[in-house]
Order: C-alpha cells, then sequence, then structure tokens
C-alpha cells in the first residue's frame, strides 16, 4: 500500500519544535527566522503602474527590524519600517524583486515575500490566418492590410477583415490579463476637405470608426503574449492604431488626441499605424485582329475622268458607315494595275449613289480596275499606323494609389477575347462588357473588379473619320463594371495619351466623374481630392 505523507504532521512537528528552542532559551531572533521559514515566502505578480495594494511586513516581535528590496543582488532600497509601499517597485521598472527582513540589524535577513512586476512592452499587428501577408503601407508608414477577397470566389470573406493584435508582457509570464483598445487615428494623407472633413483630429474612418475587437482582454500565454482580433472595414483610407496596457485603468484614460499623436499614457502601449487597401482587379482584354478586311473596302472602279490635275475615280457606293464627306482624306487607294499602285487620297465625295475618290495625276487608265481603298488609319504601305490589336496602356494605373487603391493586372485573364468590331455602338458596348468578363456577377464591396477593353474605334461619328467629326477617346460604362480605350481615335487626335485615358475610364467605374478636376478633365494623371473622396466612398455592393 502507497502512503500519502500528511503535511500537517510536519508543520506540527515544526511547532513542538520551536516550542522546545523556546523553553531551552534559543535567542529570539533565531525563531522569528524559522518562523518565517516555516512556510514559503508568497509570491505576487504586479502590473507596473497600479498602486492600488501595498504587501510585504516583517515577522513581529523583533527587537529591531530592517528592511530592504533587491533586485537580483542589488540592494535597491531598504529602511526600517514596515510594511513597505508599491511606489517602491514602479521606480525599478519591471522584473523579479525580493522583500528581506533582519530582525538583528542586518545580520541576517529572511525573505519576507517575492515579486515579479510585469507591463506590455510590445504591441503589433500580425496577419490574421491565411490573410494576405500584412506589409508595410508605402505611404505614411506602419503596416497595410487588404481585407478584400483574395480571389472572386473566396468563401472566407469576413475572415479576410480580421488582423490580429498581439501584446507581449515582460517578463514573459502566464495567466496575466492585458486590456486592449482599438482607435481610430487621424487620416494622415491630407487635412482638408473633401477627403478629411475634420482637420488633424482622428474618428474620421468612413465605416465602421474603430473597427470591432473580438474581446476587450486576452490572457498571456507562457511566452508573455495575449492576442486579440479587430476586425476592420471596407474603405481605402481607413486607418487603426491599437492600445494595450495590463492596468485598465490607465488605458481607459487614454484619450483620442494622443492616440492621433502617437503618445499614450504611461505603461500604455501603441501600436504603429495600420491602413486599409483595396485592390482593384483589372480583367484586361482586347479585340482580335481585322482578319475580315472590315475596316477597308475593295471593289472595281467604274470610271475614271482625269480633270488636271487630278483624276476622279468613281465607284460603287460605299457602305453607309464609311459614306462621309472626307472619310478617306489623308488615305491611300491601291489602284491593281498590272503593277499596282498605292496613290494618296486628295479627296472624298459622298454622293447619293456613286461616289467619288480623287487621286492627283492622271489615271484615267483605272477604269474598270479592282481597287482597295483605305482611311487615314493606314500609311502609305497600307499597314495600321497604330498597333493594333494590343492591351489597353495600364502603365499609370499607380495614379490610384493616392486613394489607397492597388489595382492588380489579373494576367490569367488577359487575352483576345473579342471579335473585331470596327465601330462599336451603344447598344453593342453592354455585350462587349459582359462578354468573357472573369469576373461577371462577382464583383461586389469585397470584390473589386473592372473590365477593361482595348477597342478599335466607337461610334461612326466619334471614330475622327474625317478629321472633322468628333473624338471618343474612351468610355465608361459604370454600371457594368465596363471601361473602352479606343486606341485608333486615340492616335487619330494625339493630344491626349492612352495611359491617360486607361486612368479617366477606370476612374469612372471607381466613381469619379467628368468635372472633378485633374485627370478626370484630360489634365494630367492625378485624381483630384474631389475624385479621392468618391473613389474611397465608393460601395460597390450598390452598382
Amino acid at each position: 500500500m502507497t502512503r500519502v505523507k500528511d503535511p500537517r504532521k510536519d508543520r506540527l512537528k515544526m511547532r513542538a519544535k520551536l516550542l522546545k528552542m523556546r523553553l531551552l532559551g534559543v535567542p529570539l531572533l533565531i525563531l522569528s527566522l524559522l518562523s518565517v521559514a516555516e512556510a514559503a515566502p508568497p509570491h505576487y505578480y504586479k502590473c507596473i503602474g497600479d498602486k492600488s495594494t501595498a504587501w510585504g511586513s516583517c515577522p513581529e516581535g523583533c527587537p529591531t527590524i530592517k528592511f530592504r528590496v533587491k533586485k537580483g543582488a542589488e540592494v535597491k532600497a531598504s529602511h526600517t519600517a514596515s510594511p513597505w509601499t508599491w511606489t517602491w517597485l514602479e521606480a525599478w521598472g519591471t522584473g523579479d524583486f525580493t522583500a528581506e527582513c533582519s530582525c538583528d540589524d542586518g545580520t541576517t535577513w529572511a525573505t519576507a515575500a517575492t515579486y515579479t512586476v510585469y507591463e506590455v512592452t510590445s504591441l503589433v499587428w500580425e496577419t490574421y490566418g491565411s490573410n494576405t501577408a500584412l506589409d508595410t503601407c508605402p505611404k505614411y508608414g506602419g503596416k497595410r492590410i487588404f481585407p478584400g477577397k483574395k480571389t472572386m470566389t473566396d468563401g472566407s470573406a469576413s475572415d479576410r477583415r480580421k488582423v490580429t493584435v498581439k501584446a507581449t508582457v515582460s517578463p514573459a509570464i502566464q495567466g496575466r490579463t492585458v486590456y486592449f483598445k482599438s482607435w481610430d487615428v487621424d487620416d494622415p494623407s491630407t487635412n482638408s476637405s473633401p477627403v478629411d472633413t475634420n482637420g488633424s483630429a482622428g474618428a474620421d474612418n468612413r465605416n465602421g470608426g474603430a473597427g470591432t475587437l473580438s474581446a476587450a482582454s486576452a490572457t498571456t500565454n507562457a511566452g508573455g503574449e495575449a492576442t486579440v482580433t479587430l476586425t476592420v472595414s471596407l474603405r481605402p483610407g481607413d486607418n487603426y492604431r491599437g492600445a494595450a496596457a495590463c492596468n485598465q485603468g490607465k488605458l481607459n484614460a487614454m484619450t483620442q488626441a494622443q492616440a492621433d499623436a502617437g503618445t499614450p499614457p504611461d505603461y500604455v502601449k501603441l501600436s504603429e499605424m495600420l491602413t486599409v487597401w483595396r485592390k482593384l482587379w483589372i480583367d484586361s482584354d482586347r479585340m482580335q485582329a481585322d482578319t475580315s478586311n472590315t475596316n477597308w473596302l475593295s471593289d472595281t472602279i467604274d470610271a475614271a475622268t482625269y480633270q488636271n490635275p487630278n483624276t476622279d475615280l468613281e465607284v460603287n457606293d460605299v457602305p453607309g458607315d464609311f459614306e462621309k464627306d472626307d472619310h478617306f482624306n489623308g488615305g491611300y487607294i491601291k489602284i491593281k494595275y498590272a503593277t499596282p499602285q498605292t496613290l494618296a487620297v486628295v479627296d472624298f465625295d459622298s454622293n447619293l449613289n456613286d461616289d467619288d475618290v480623287f487621286v492627283a495625276g492622271d489615271h484615267s487608265a483605272a477604269d474598270g480596275k479592282e481597287y482597295e481603298l483605305y482611311d487615314d488609319d493606314y500609311d502609305q504601305n497600307l499597314s495600321l499606323k497604330v498597333t493594333f490589336p494590343g492591351d489597353a496602356d495600364t502603365s499609370q494605373l499607380d495614379a490610384f494609389e493616392p486613394a489607397f487603391v492597388l489595382p492588380v493586372i489579373d494576367c490569367s485573364t488577359q487575352d483576345a477575347s473579342l471579335t473585331f468590331d470596327r465601330n462599336v455602338q451603344v447598344a453593342e458596348m453592354d455585350a462587349l462588357v459582359t462578354t468573357d468578363f472573369e469576373y461577371q456577377g462577382n464583383v461586389s464591396d469585397s470584390f473589386w473588379g473592372v473590365h477593361l477593353i482595348c477597342g478599335f474605334q466607337a461610334l461612326c461619328d466619334q471614330d475622327k473619320d474625317p478629321d472633322g467629326e468628333g473624338d471618343l477617346r474612351g468610355n465608361a460604362r459604370r454600371t457594368l463594371h465596363g471601361a473602352f480605350v479606343w486606341r485608333e481615335v486615340i492616335r487619330d487626335v494625339d493630344l491626349h495619351k492612352e495611359d491617360q485615358i486607361v486612368i479617366h475610364e477606370v476612374g469612372h467605374c471607381c466613381n469619379a466623374d467628368d468635372g472633378d478636376g485633374g485627370v478626370m478633365d484630360a489634365f494630367g494623371y492625378g485624381f483630384t481630392g474631389v475624385s479621392l473622396d468618391k473613389i474611397r466612398d465608393k460601395d460597390w455592393d450598390t452598382w
């Protein structure tokens, strides 16, 4: 049979021993120290800054009492009073302390109590679960979080908005309570309206305020770490700081101004800033080449009349979308003589029946010859002046970064899947946007997506053929998340580059408007505060 030792018997034996020693005249000091040694001295854990309790007293009955506090081997203080107070420990920082008593004027010391003083020494943001890793915010410092879906079919949208808040106490001790709070700090990008309507003050996030903490407190693990999660908003540019302390009173005394300035109260640890960024997924598609040769005409010349200094080449009535006076001016006609000749078109007249192409010199021999007729989209070699097909120029999309938006060109969806259409009419644009749009039906406030299409020309009366016509260089179907750039028209005008048009039209899909100034009025490449405010405010669930 296994016998279990009864600790009460040991205590009775010790008391009997002490009584016997007293009867034998053993000095009182030794008896006092033995009494202290009868039980292990108590150990206390104390959060720095908490002055609510005074502990520690020396044995009663000593003829003289001395008291001291040590941190390791170093004596931090000594005096002749008991009890001692917590205020002493606060001045010496964190760590392990020993309180000792002497009943013989400092010759012999006995431990009255031991203490571990701790505080929160670190507060950091950490990536939650399998979310996109936090990285350094490229503007204004701190960390950056992308709270949107990682893919359009991501089933963990709510988790993507979470970030871990980790506090570490020193010394690293387990089982201590750490208190947390989150703050909506001032937007550092500007203190001016319309982006920031309350100047240098915080509490200016657009949605959700300071976010939502999973708990107001947590308990440290064996490594001295305590964690909670913060759920942030989906609005780009919203920013946060976390605060933590082991003293709840200190934490609760913190003000918004202290959070904004980054100067928390004593013993409160403040994290660096966390800023929400959004990814804007771009499905960039392009039209195919004109393999059916729909952008130039071919037929037979009905008559050729030399009218010095030009020849009038009479041709059958051209199709309606080509039939405008001067449409082929600046273009070329290839006459298929035995040795074909390519001639510059001096003038083109559209008539009710046959149309007239004028070329310089005597070409009356062209009567009855086959021809090919090209407008000024082509050079003398009958090659397109513009590179087509090709992907839209997205090289300047970093213009969205001041709105805390990161455009992402999804190479996996980039293709030439759209049939060539020489002139896309309004009724055809919606069908083009929805054709092969990889994100169709999945665009939401958790997943921002735009279908960017590089087409040839839009409306017949807006393709700059002839030169006196309008010039629609780009347009957006914003409710369908579609943006077009019309490459040949951009080349024909050559006032504004394609990269600028891309910013402008994608900007429309993100809530910016004509009249906002900057790139939305074809000036430069940057968005004004008016546009930035609209982009950051846009709720993609409402379109």
